[in-house]
């Protein structure tokens, strides 16, 4: 169920997964310069082993097992996107095959709630197709 003002694009289009991809990484590279934001996501990260029900494991930013361990520090101190950027563009733009985007047509406190109640509704939905 889409909520009322919510839409829902897929994107499927070469040269728009493209355009895409290296808006979002490179906007996620730009949060990565600034250190209140590296700050707050290092307190999130966990290792890849983690049992804990809060926080992220270190593959969700693609980091391997060793890696994992060291992230929360890495990410503190440096701007972990760099070096990962193009796999991380090569990832969206080749791995990829449609893009889902979940928008409204006005921007008002009500609008970001329907849309993200609808994009609650799309994951809850997906996971229960498995």
């Amino acid at each position: 169920m889409i909520y009322e003002g919510s839409y829902v694009y897929f994107i499927a289009d070469q040269t728009q997964k493209t355009a895409i991809a290296h808006f979002l990484v490179d906007h996620r590279e730009r949060e990565f310069d600034n250190k209140e934001f590296r700050k707050e996501m290092a307190s999130y990260k966990r290792n890849n082993f983690t049992r804990s029900p809060f926080g992220m494991p270190g593959f969700t930013m693609g980091f391997g097992n060793l890696t994992s361990f060291i992230a929360p520090s890495a990410i503190r101190f440096f701007n972990v996107i760099r070096p990962i950027k193009a796999k991380e563009i090569s990832l969206l733009t080749d791995h990829t095959p449609v893009f889902g985007v979940v928008t409204s047509q006005g921007n008002t406190k009500q609008d970001w709630l329907q849309v993200g109640r609808s994009l609650e509704r799309i994951w809850l939905e997906a996971e229960r197709l498995g």
